[in-house]
């Protein structure tokens, strides 16, 4: 979804052609209102995934790159590992933090901890690490074509918020009952969004 493309297409709601017929806002004002819009759905519902890949993982931890903040899968030379925790390792293996896969064995699970993942048991021979993850930090600037990386229906909710904060602000163009409209809207959405993607961790 392009973000520069859903505030371009607010200009007719707000009685403007482009960027110089905006009477009222400007195109920074616009893209602060969705800007914080979309950082309260990020902080709402897992919308941003991502992910890295780490080809010659050996080491049984790797760190996580930000803006990791929950890890939703992992997977060792192509093969998904299943999430596990301490107290279930720590039950299964005295030895766990130390323990290596036999020679043509692979790891079985993996758990976060804190801004690394770790892999059970380490790996006996390099393998790619792929980690899936959810993010936080959709946007971090504005610029013609700027991409947030969410899902196409997230352009409805980012209309919908920023026109809400367009038409709340004191002008003479304020609409408070369509700022209203336009905010529950939005909060509908950010419903919905964290019903069929689940909540983001905080």
């Amino acid at each position: 979804m392009l973000v520069s493309a859903v505030l371009t297409g607010l200009y007719p709601a707000l009685q403007a052609s482009d960027a110089a017929t905006l009477d009222f806002w400007t195109d920074t004002e616009l893209a602060a209102f969705a800007r914080e819009a979309l950082d309260r759905l990020a902080h709402a519902a897992a919308c941003w995934t991502d992910a890295q890949f780490i080809p010659a993982q050996i080491a049984p931890t790797a760190a996580l790159d930000p803006p990791v903040v929950a890890v939703a899968a992992v997977t060792f030379g192509g093969y998904s590992l299943v999430q596990t925790s301490v107290a279930q390792l720590e039950a299964f293996s005295r030895t766990w933090a130390t323990d290596v896969a036999p020679s043509g064995g692979r790891p079985r699970n993996w758990l976060q901890e804190a801004r690394e993942v770790r892999i059970y048991p380490a790996p006996s021979a390099p393998g790619v690490l792929g980690i899936d993850y959810v993010s936080v930090s959709p946007v971090t600037a504005f610029a013609p074509g700027d991409d947030a990386g969410a899902p196409e229906v997230c352009g409805d909710y980012l209309r919908a918020a920023v026109l809400g904060e367009a038409r709340a602000k004191e002008t003479e163009a304020a609409m408070q009952d369509v700022a209203a409209w336009q905010r529950s809207q939005a909060a509908l959405y950010a419903r919905a969004f964290t019903a069929l993607y689940g909540g983001a961790v905080p």
